[in-house]
């Protein structure tokens, strides 16, 4: 399926019709005249094009890489199955990590919230510093409150994008 690139040059005489027109003279303007397309002259190269995506072609190419190459279809399936794997295992991780992260975030995010409430409980009931006690309770009770609001709206905007896809 090689094809060949010929430069066109324009014709010296633009009223000429199909039967005088020599087709590697032909311009732009005069090979869009449908009288000029609808014949054919004889020795003309037609260049065909397939294309295809993903990693396996349709059956009619595909039978050809036999022809081509000992085992080729079967190189080709080979191929396409290891790439496969390959994608699935690449995805396991990036699952696996992300849900990582996450029981990592909320186990941090509640030993902080554990302490910062036993050392606000502590400061208010167990010693006369009710002031900073109180204090850090609030900032505590806030960052949380924040934190579970935010985590809200981030799933509901995660929900939009999804169900515009």
């Amino acid at each position: 399926m090689e094809g060949e690139i010929t430069k066109v040059e324009p014709s010296s005489d633009p009223n000429l019709n199909a039967e005088q027109a020599d087709p590697k003279e032909l311009s732009t303007d005069q090979a869009a005249d449908p009288e000029l397309l609808s014949r054919e002259p004889p020795g003309q190269l037609v260049y065909q094009s397939y294309g295809f995506s993903g990693p396996i072609p349709p059956p009619e190419i595909f039978a050809g890489y036999d022809k081509a190459l000992p085992n080729g279809a079967d190189r080709v399936m080979k191929m396409a199955e290891r790439e496969q794997e390959h994608r699935h295992k690449m995805e396991d991780t990036i699952v696996g990590k992300e849900s990582f992260e996450k029981r990592a975030g909320l186990v941090f995010a509640f030993t902080l919230a554990a302490f910062t409430l036993g050392v606000s409980a502590y400061l208010l009931i167990w010693t006369d510093k009710s002031g900073p006690g109180l204090t850090l309770f609030i900032i505590q009770f806030v960052g949380l409150a924040w934190a579970f609001l935010g985590a809200k709206k981030q799933k509901r905007s995660d929900e939009d994008e999804e169900s515009e896809d």
